[in-house]
């Protein structure tokens, strides 16, 4: 197929679940023989891993400035950039990079592509400058259904004008041969112990508080469940944590690891994957990566969960803010252990036919020519 140049901006800060959309779908398609730029602020993790990848990188602008001055600048180096590569589609993962798109298209060149990717739940706002600025935009991609309802209500966006194409997880590297033997006997986690996890930043959108609260619940009916929490600290600390599960007496049954460098292994030391989010999850990676590993998985309904995890066939899915359910839904998988082993690999099966990386390209592939 014809190859394509496109411009990718992912001005992330951070390596978020959004970051990692757009920096796979980079990689995916620079394999595939395609010219593709990534386009954010040099030194930003995002940036850093497109260099790690071999993908050329584009770090001139600001970005991060509204004021007339930068917008000017960074159009003017943006329109050099995009003529000197001869881009033909901007796809724009932020805000900021959507708005330079615009602007270059309506004063520049109104044949070139742009494309407004959402991976995060601040929805747009119904307000004039939004509704024009997305009369310049040929397609909107969510990686969650539940992200177009803003888009048909309240921008009045016609609905061929936006299509859903998910996250996808490398099948490859979260498997189910893989091994956390060593990681278990690291942890001090027996062979026999069923050891139940969350995995994930500490944030207070992440649940945690639910989780142990959960766990206090599960360890009066099996006292032999082991608890592990593993991520990196953000707004909640694990002294905040272990002050709870110590005001419940519960030290015992948890293990923190905090960050773990090879987290496919981390998820095959566990054998209850448990997503507890509060909130947000428009890209929740955790949950395809422990369905990718044939685990059995218990997360609440936010976000893009329910439209990949289907209840009682590959997980099980609950309410979010409410421990009981969460526990109610952890002791299931417990009991139940032949109807466990079914849903997950149920879900390893799902991830295989619907979230795998290919298909993920194939479909972004298919928006891309279809513009064209």
């Amino acid at each position: 197929m014809k190859k394509i140049s496109v411009l990718q901006f992912i001005n992330v800060r951070w390596f978020n679940a959004e970051a990692n959309y757009g920096i796979t779908l980079s990689k995916k398609l620079f394999q595939k023989g395609h010219n593709v730029f990534v386009c954010g602020i040099d030194g930003t993790p995002p940036v850093e891993q497109a260099k790690n990848l071999g993908l050329p990188v584009f770090t001139s602008l600001k970005l991060h400035h509204y004021s007339p001055y930068y917008l000017g600048k960074d159009l003017s180096l943006l329109k050099d950039f995009i003529r000197k590569e001869k881009i033909q589609i901007i796809n724009a993962h932020r805000s900021e990079g959507h708005l330079l798109g615009a602007l270059y298209k309506k004063f520049y060149d109104n044949k070139i592509i742009l494309i407004r990717t959402r991976g995060d739940m601040r929805l747009p706002k119904n307000y004039f400058f939004n509704r024009l600025l997305y009369n310049y935009t040929d397609k909107i991609i969510t990686s969650a259904q539940i992200m177009q309802k803003t888009y048909f209500n309240k921008l009045n966006v016609p609905p061929d004008k936006i299509t859903t194409i998910y996250n996808p997880v490398d099948t490859v590297k979260f498997n189910p041969k893989t091994e956390g033997t060593e990681i278990r006997k690291k942890l001090g986690i027996k062979d026999n112990d069923i050891l139940v996890g969350i995995v994930g930043r500490l944030s207070p959108v992440k649940g945690h508080k639910y989780f142990v609260d959960a766990a206090s619940f599960i360890l009066k009916e099996k006292p032999d469940v082991k608890f592990l929490i593993a991520g990196k600290e953000s707004q909640v600390k694990y002294q905040d944590l272990k002050n709870q599960i110590k005001s419940l007496g519960i030290e015992k049954s948890f293990i923190f690891s905090g960050v773990e460098s090879d987290v496919a292994k981390l998820i095959a030391s566990i054998d209850i994957g448990v997503v507890a989010s509060l909130g947000s999850e428009t890209n929740c990676r955790v949950t395809l990566e422990f369905m990718a590993m044939a685990k059995s998985v218990v997360a609440t309904s936010v976000g893009v969960i329910p439209e990949v995890l289907i209840n009682n066939e590959c997980g099980i899915i609950v309410p979010p803010a409410d421990a009981n359910a969460l526990s109610e839904g952890i002791l299931k998988m417990i009991k139940n252990p032949d109807i466990s082993q079914q849903m997950a690999q149920k879900s390893r099966i799902r991830v295989e036919e619907n979230f795998n990386e290919g298909l993920f390209v194939e479909n972004t592939e298919k928006v891309y020519y279809s513009l064209l």
